[in-house]
């Protein structure tokens, strides 16, 4: 959907520039700056194609960018213009449109109030009605991407532990592996003797303990840390920004956070639970295969002797 609104952009910004061209300047206007903003809009509305079509990847992660320059450069225009010779109306209605699509939900109404009042404001007393038209636009805009983000989010949880599901953390690490996002790391996390657990109590009582579990190890990451659920009683981590030795410590939080506690399972007795965990850095050149790989080694390492850290031993040997 993005990017189609940025053809539109695009398309309307370029007939913007050839109305703007072929009409005579207003008497008593500056014709020079309103034709290098019309220039500078068409040029934004280029690069930002080019990024979203090129450089998906890299344009995600500058949408609050895009977002302000999508404000700013409109204003800019219509500050310039006067709303006198150039029809920038559309482009504040596709600014109402695309603008909360790149923002959390707060900074999208932020961005529907500015729209709104950039025409209030700006535009000529007889036309100041159409600020109500903006305004229906940007709100309906900001509610349907608050709910599409809404059922993004729910289909990439795990609907037990609340965790991130499985193939929301590969893709996410297969998008910093192929963007060279170094330095990061992984932790990977399993349940220690969680099939005596389901033998014992019963599959109900195990899925409360994973649910506890899942809440003491997201306690104890940080907050821009990636959990997710990897299948069955595994939890992989992933850590931005974060070399191994910085990861080894994070994963014995964890590992203290989980053994320190006793989870009351329901009407079971109270059952304490430990994890063991492996920890690997990623290098350059290494393959989302073989971090994996790399990580389920090491966490097999520790599970032989249980509730334990393995990290990994070429970088800084293993703690125990």
């Amino acid at each position: 959907m993005e990017r189609s609104f940025t053809i539109v952009r695009a398309v309307v910004t370029l007939t913007v520039l050839v109305v703007w061209l072929a009409s005579p300047p207003v008497p008593g206007t500056a014709h020079g700056p309103e034709l290098a903003m019309a220039v500078a809009a068409l040029a934004y509305s280029a690069a930002t194609a080019i990024l979203l079509f090129r450089l998906p990847d890299f344009a995600s992660r500058l949408w609050p960018g895009y977002a302000i320059a999508d404000l700013a450069m409109i204003l800019a225009c219509i500050a310039t213009s006067g709303m006198q010779r150039t029809p920038f109306l559309p482009l504040l209605f596709i600014a109402a449109v695309t603008v909360p699509q790149r923002m959390p939900f707060a900074g999208g109404v932020a961005a529907a109030a500015v729209c709104t009042a950039a025409w209030a404001l700006l535009a000529a007393p007889g036309q100041r009605y159409v600020a109500v038209f903006v305004a229906v636009i940007a709100t309906l805009q900001v509610l349907a991407t608050a709910l599409m983000r809404s059922d993004r989010t729910a289909i990439a949880r795990d609907p037990l532990t609340g965790c991130f599901g499985r193939s929301h953390v590969l893709a996410d690490l297969a998008r910093l592996v192929e963007g060279g996002e170094l330095p990061f790391s992984l932790i990977l996390v399993d349940l220690d003797n969680f099939k005596g657990v389901n033998d014992r109590f019963g599959h109900p009582v195990g899925d409360l303990v994973l649910q506890a579990a899942s809440r003491h190890i997201a306690a104890a990451v940080r907050g821009d840390d990636l959990l997710a659920r990897y299948g069955g009683d595994e939890f992989l981590v992933i850590l931005g920004g974060t070399d191994g030795e910085t990861a080894r410590g994070v994963a014995e939080r964890v590992r203290g956070a989980v053994a320190g506690s006793q989870l009351r399972a329901g009407a079971a007795a109270d059952i304490r639970i430990t994890l063991s965990a492996g920890v690997v850095e990623a290098r350059p050149g290494q393959s989302v295969a073989d971090l994996l790989a790399s990580v389920d080694r090491l966490l097999y390492e520790a599970k032989r002797s249980r509730d334990r850290v393995a990290g990994d031993s070429a970088a800084a040997g293993m703690l125990g």
